[in-house]
């Protein structure tokens, strides 16, 4: 390793310190090993381990002698991040083909038939030989990734192979590692990344500040996929049947400590506002306890015949986003735990979104509370006051105001194709 690093520049060679890789390494082990045990308890994590059994066997001859574009997200959220980029690829460079890689079960199941990538599969764990062994069978012409998929051995194992790297949709806080004293290891894989199209102003400041200075502020891909999806109009007819003339409320990706919010109000409601519930894990027995909760009349999407419920519960995954152009209000989870989910797709649609405290991490919420389209609640009673002003419409938004928003933020998407296409062009 001393002779190997002597002969590169000062970035490849911090990257390539040995102290930092074994305890980055042996962390990865453990939680690897964690995953193991946890498959016996788990199905989500017994689909991660079996999903990536013998996962060289999968790759090997995939190419069929054409070169492989490599895009790499963590699950459903970041595959819509990704989706019009991916879609874009796939269209435009018939030569190649498209290989798209999950971290979860929950993204990777529900996509790995997914038409436009000749490929889906598992990321083996991020172990030096796994990242190794997975550059040297895939040969991937380029490596993309969503948001901030930073792992490390697989980052090292493309930049010896001379993969080059591309980051989009990625977003940097003063907070993370990379801008600390601790973190110049950290720090050196991202100089040594070919490009970064970042979501805002302040995350370019923050990299050129720390020395990477390959980055473009092109906005969030999430943009032109819930564009996309707007402009598309999927209805789902029986959902609309169930809301008619109604005003109605959904809530999305919901989680229990949602729940301890939105109840107290939920069971306050008339027969005439209808409800659609969309936990963020469909689990049947957490989906029972929620169902003993409620005092309205329920039923479940599997059932097929609602329509005299009033509030509708998704047992299901993938059509919620089609789901909020019924809505006149929208709640989105997650802000009373690890932060919240998509507010754009309900968002896209004109209609207004509530979601809890922990949103700092997010820009798009910010942006959305200054439009007065987005509001941010508290508790169980901010909840309340702030759901009854937006029904009766006593607290106003310009919808004008908030597609303008979506059509001024649109175009990430084609910025990040462009790029990669005139990278590969030589290839192309």
């Amino acid at each position: 390793m001393i002779t190997l690093t002597s002969t590169l520049t000062p970035t490849l060679a911090s990257i390539l310190n040995p102290s930092m890789r074994f305890t980055y390494s042996f962390a990865i082990r453990i939680y690897g090993l964690f995953i193991y045990f946890a498959q016996f308890f788990s199905k989500k994590a017994s689909q991660w381990v079996l999903g990536r059994q013998n996962w060289q066997k999968q790759l090997v001859d995939f190419s069929q002698g054409k070169p492989i574009i490599w895009i790499h997200v963590a699950s459903h959220g970041e595959f819509e991040q990704g989706k019009s980029v991916i879609d874009g690829l796939y269209e435009n460079c018939p030569d190649h083909r498209i290989l798209l890689t999950f971290f979860s079960p929950s993204g990777y199941e529900l996509l790995k038939n997914y038409p436009k990538a000749h490929k889906v599969a598992y990321l083996p764990l991020d172990t030096q030989k796994n990242a190794r062994d997975f550059v040297k069978i895939v040969k991937p012409q380029a490596a993309l990734f969503v948001k901030y998929e930073f792992w490390y051995n697989y980052l090292q194992a493309c930049f010896l192979s001379r993969v080059p790297v591309v980051f989009f949709s990625a977003s940097f806080r003063e907070s993370h590692i990379f801008f600390k004293p601790s973190g110049k290891w950290f720090l050196a894989h991202l100089k040594s990344c070919e490009h970064f199209f970042v979501r805002d102003q302040q995350s370019a400041l923050l990299l050129k500040q720390a020395g990477v200075n390959q980055c473009t502020v092109a906005g969030d891909t999430r943009f032109d996929s819930v564009i996309e999806n707007t402009k598309k109009g999927e209805a789902v007819p029986e959902v609309a049947k169930f809301v008619g003339t109604n005003k109605a409320v959904i809530f999305g990706s919901t989680w229990p400590e949602d729940e301890q919010v939105i109840l107290p109000w939920i069971n306050e409601q008339r027969e005439d506002l209808k409800l659609v519930v969309a936990p963020h894990e469909i689990n049947k027995a957490k989906i029972i306890a929620f169902r003993q909760k409620v005092k309205v009349k329920t039923a479940l999407y599997s059932e097929g015949h609602f329509e005299n419920a009033q509030m509708l519960i998704l047992d299901c995954v993938g059509i919620l986003k089609r789901l909020y152009r019924y809505s006149t209000v929208n709640y989105v989870g997650g802000g009373f735990g690890s932060g919240i989910h998509n507010l754009l797709e309900p968002s896209s649609f004109g209609k207004p979104v509530i979601f809890g405290p922990r949103n700092q991490k997010f820009v798009e919420a910010k942006e959305l509370i200054n439009l007065g389209a987005g509001h941010e609640i508290k508790d169980a009673s901010t909840f309340s006051g702030k759901m009854n002003d937006l029904l009766m419409q006593s607290e106003q938004w310009d919808e004008t105001t908030l597609k303008n928003y979506f059509s001024d933020n649109s175009g990430a998407g084609t910025k990040v194709q462009k790029y990669v296409e005139q990278m590969l062009k030589p290839n192309l």
